[in-house]
């Protein structure tokens, strides 16, 4: 019964997909800041997400060099819900380097597990790319 959830919910995961590419074109600018996923492994429940990443102030379609933006992002792999959302502040150097700092709150329903983090990104237009991220537990239980 449970296989059966799973596989209604990416039929609707699919069938919300290719609604959103027909209306793409004429569709608002923050539609196309959202992903709507779903990843399939072999051996491994399929995983969907939902996903935005929103600009609060600046942004570089204005020529300006810094945004402030939100992220959130709803998961799911399973019966495994996880959400997260946070801030983020990036700017860009020189044109070619960007570098960002960011914190989060990740919440895992299963195990009603929470977690704040902070994380600093360095990004260049060669493709290098590093990420350092710090986890700090809410919960009061360690799971």
């Amino acid at each position: 019964m449970r296989n059966f959830f799973v596989v209604l919910a990416g039929l609707l995961i699919l069938t919300f997909i290719f609604t959103l590419s027909r209306l793409w074109a004429d569709s608002p600018e923050w539609i196309k800041r959202t992903n709507v996923a779903v990843e399939v492994e072999t051996d491994e429940k399929p995983k969907y997400f939902l996903e935005t990443i929103q600009p609060l102030f600046g942004s570089r379609d204005q020529d300006e060099d810094v945004v402030f933006f939100s992220q959130t992002r709803i998961a799911q792999k399973g019966l495994r819900p996880t959400y997260n959302t946070g801030l983020g502040l990036r700017e860009v150097f020189h044109e070619k380097y960007l570098l960002g700092i960011n914190v989060f709150y990740d919440y895992q329903e299963l195990h009603k597990h929470q977690r704040g983090s902070v994380g600093f990104e360095a990004m260049d237009d060669f493709g290098l790319e590093s990420r350092v991220n710090m986890y700090f537990g809410i919960s009061d239980e360690r799971v």
